[in-house]
């Protein structure tokens, strides 16, 4: 399970034993070009409802959030849907941007945000829309939301929205020599990493601006950035994870998850930071309190000669998604630290789209 360099985890198991994990009131939502929304039911490991949503040419965008789950297809159609009836409520339309990749969907202040270049829509609960004007030459690639604004990041450039009186205002330019590459919000900051750099940029949270970094160690790459309360997890490059506790005095503290370099997918629920190691084929369960492994959870990949797989979690439950062909579903037992492959076909080949929400009654 382990070697010298790698920590195993004091609660690590062999394989998985044999039975069902724990109930959880929470469902892994999945939705494919096939036109069809499941619910695998944490309650019992089956699919408890089937929602059409309508065929595409490639599998959806889904989003959470205000009771809902959110439904992006290919061809503009937004569908809501309430988990916990299992019904559409409302259905939108959005024209999307061509190429796809130019659709950014994020949920926030009540509403479904869809940016796209030039332009920022906005889809109620109620399936009304509305659109803001952008920047003619701004194409946002990442967002993140306050408690007052919403962010939006294309190259350098940032953009402040109001999400009440939907204005617009443009922040200008980062002092900063990469294009921004993910945007997070903690601690009453906002946080933004450039590609390729080994180090975070606190913004102030009203004007944007450059206030200060936090460098990480040894060099090592930030590939995503993950919030887990006051705390933000930066995914390194060469196989760590690092916490980084605080912005005005930040302490940083680096776990190793894995010796191979990879870019490391990670969830933060139930108390702990997810982590799928895919070189080792292990799910890593870091203590978010202490910043220790806990444990090394076995995953039984699709192709065992090149596994791939991603963590997708809720408030209570923990799922994987095998980004293979098999497109297979896995729920962890965060008890036993145990993963269980669900029976149930997802259905085709081209990928999934996934989250978590209430279960149907």
């Amino acid at each position: 399970m382990g070697d010298g360099n790698v920590p195993v985890g004091r609660d690590s198991t062999g394989p998985a034993a044999p039975g069902q994990p724990s109930p959880v009131a929470e469902a892994l939502w999945v939705a494919d070009e096939s036109g069809v929304l499941r619910a695998f039911d944490g309650r019992t490991n089956e699919v408890s409802a089937r929602v059409d949503i309508g065929r595409s040419a490639f599998p959806p965008v889904l989003g959470v959030g205000g009771g809902l789950v959110w439904v992006y297809r290919d061809d503009g159609g937004v569908v809501l849907v309430d988990p916990v009836t299992a019904r559409v409520t409302r259905r939108a339309m959005v024209v999307p941007a061509r190429p796809l990749a130019d659709n950014r969907l994020s949920y926030a202040h009540r509403a479904l945000w869809i940016a796209q270049p030039g332009r920022l829509w906005r889809v109620s609960t109620s399936g009304k829309v509305s659109s803001i004007q952008l920047p003619a030459d701004f194409k946002a690639t990442v967002a993140a939301a306050t408690d007052r604004w919403l962010w939006l990041a294309g190259g350098r450039r940032l953009v402040r929205v109001d999400p009440e009186g939907q204005t617009v205002t443009v922040a200008g330019e980062l002092p900063v020599d990469v294009e921004i590459g993910h945007l997070s919000d903690a601690r009453s900051r906002l946080l933004a990493v450039g590609w390729n750099k080994s180090e975070i940029w606190v913004l102030d949270p009203d004007s944007g601006a450059l206030e200060s970094s936090i460098k990480i160690p040894d060099g090592e790459l930030v590939m995503s950035v993950v919030s887990a309360g006051d705390d933000v997890w930066a995914m390194g490059n060469c196989g760590h994870a690092v916490r980084v506790t605080g912005t005005e005095h930040p302490q940083v503290h680096k776990v190793q998850v894995s010796n191979v370099s990879q870019d490391l997918g990670a969830a933060a629920a139930i108390g702990s930071l997810w982590v799928a190691d895919e070189g080792r084929s292990e799910l890593v369960r870091i203590d978010l309190q202490t910043a220790e492994v806990i444990a090394r959870l076995p995953v039984t990949a699709a192709d065992p000669d090149d596994p791939a797989f991603a963590v997708v979690a809720g408030q209570h439950s923990v799922w994987l998604i095998d980004t293979n062909l098999a497109n297979g579903v896995l729920h962890v037992d965060p008890t036993t630290n145990r993963v269980l492959r669900l029976t149930s076909s997802i259905g085709v080949s081209l990928g999934v789209s996934a989250v978590v929400a209430p279960p149907p009654p």
